[in-house]
């Protein structure tokens, strides 16, 4: 796996900290209550773990083929293996679950919601940015990988 291909899973984890831990002023400020059981922490570094994992096993998926984790056009090979075989954005996922889990660490119930947002906003992008320019670079093939395979898991 290529350095360039990790580096976005480290800036992911530490910026997911940064906002879970100011989450915790801002829940403060509201008055905002949260589950201060210890289960969550647990659970939330769960959900760390397991979203690192999915991260680097997509990582280095994309390395094999030679395609960058960060990129604004179409890459030039459709990835179709590891992680790939049972989402079509297993990298999303990885963000999504660091995000949760570090809100979670943190029991900052701003962040979790920021999470969930984070998510609304991969949706979108996944409908109206990346699927469009994967089925033009695609075609048939990105069609076809899209009814056998789901787009979150």
């Amino acid at each position: 796996m290529t350095l360039k291909n990790l580096l976005p899973t480290v800036e992911i984890l530490f910026s997911a900290a940064v906002i879970s831990y100011l989450g915790r002023f801002v829940d403060e400020a509201l008055g905002m209550a949260f589950l201060s059981a210890e289960v969550w922490v647990w659970v939330g570094i769960g959900c760390i773990v397991l979203g690192i994992l999915i991260r680097l096993w997509s990582s280095a998926a994309f390395t094999r083929h030679h395609v960058t984790v960060l990129q604004l056009a179409a890459p030039q090979t459709l990835v179709q293996e590891g992680p790939f075989a049972y989402s079509r954005n297993p990298l999303f996922v990885g963000i999504f679950l660091i995000a949760l889990g570090m809100s979670l660490v943190f029991q900052s119930l701003s962040a979790v919601i920021v999470s969930f947002v984070l998510l609304g906003f991969a949706q979108w992008w996944l409908i109206y940015r990346e699927e469009p320019s994967l089925l033009a670079a695609f075609g048939d093939d990105y069609r076809a990988y899209m009814q056998r395979v789901r787009r979150w898991m």
